[in-house]
């Protein structure tokens, strides 16, 4: 008799315990959705969607979105938004963009996709935080030496511009992952890219292309590579086959392969476009 009621007050004990536990879990996971969502408000709060009124309160703005604005020209005084992270300027139909945005030195994200931009200023490499550029849909034609030194960089969308080169420096971006440069005039691409050893997708397609440099081979870490018309007749180097990543790699007819082309991933596949 007295093992039976020692059996249930464990019983009971257990379950109480067990209960107790599911209680502090959920309170527990109650706290950090509240969390979240406090954050996810005082973000909110802090997303400006007037050039006028962020300039207005430049120490509580986080994020600033311009959309279909006729702006042309930023103006100086950006520089006074401090805590900036995200700056959103989507067919704003900017035509320049001043010196003053290298102040911006909690920049996350720049999007400047979809205006008449041609050239960025020497300043941009001062972002020191900054991850994200897309600057696709510009009128771009070079882009400055200082964009190398933005290396926390780890996404660049260049596409639909009109640029001839790249700087050597884009080897320095360490932490690159994605580059996009389709849909240009490039007729080379630098020997130093091969230096980005962090970059998983590149997009070279729609260019002048006359060749690819051997230093592609050692992006050990491409995912997908997309050549699909970068040049009439390119050949790719035989260093392609030391790409132990690389899943896709699309092409058009006019590419070349070399004799010597042997993948040695068991994941590539090859599409023809």
């Amino acid at each position: 008799m007295k093992n039976r009621r020692n059996i249930q007050k464990a019983v009971i004990s257990s379950v109480y315990l067990e209960n107790a536990n599911k209680s502090m879990k959920l309170k527990t996971i109650t706290i950090i959705l509240l969390l979240i969502l406090s954050q996810l408000a005082l973000n909110s709060c802090k997303t400006y969607r007037s050039l006028d009124k962020a300039l207005a309160n430049p120490e509580d703005v986080l994020v600033l979105k311009l959309k279909n604005k006729d702006i042309q020209v930023l103006p100086p005084e950006i520089s006074s938004l401090k805590n900036l992270k995200t700056l959103y300027l989507f067919r704003d139909k900017l035509i320049a963009i001043p010196k003053e945005i290298g102040d911006l030195k909690n920049l996350e994200t720049l999007i400047l996709s979809s205006n008449r931009i041609e050239t960025l200023p020497p300043e941009i490499g001062n972002l020191k935080k900054l991850k994200k550029i897309s600057l696709k849909h510009n009128n771009l034609q070079y882009l400055p030496a200082q964009i190398g030194e933005i290396e926390s960089l780890e996404y660049l969308d260049l596409q639909y511009n009109k640029l001839e080169a790249l700087p050597p420096e884009i080897g320095n971006l360490e932490n690159l992952r994605f580059l996009f440069l389709n849909n240009n005039e490039l007729y080379a691409i630098p020997s130093q890219v091969g230096k980005l050893e962090s970059l998983q997708y590149l997009v070279v397609g729609k260019n002048n292309l006359t060749q690819l440099p051997k230093e592609i081979g050692m992006l050990t870490s491409l995912i997908e590579l997309n050549l699909t018309n970068c040049g009439p007749m390119v050949e790719i180097p035989a260093s392609i086959s030391n790409l132990r990543q690389l899943e896709f790699l699309f092409v058009d007819k006019s590419i070349l392969f070399p004799y010597s082309f042997s993948p040695m991933s068991p994941r590539l596949r090859i599409v023809i476009q």
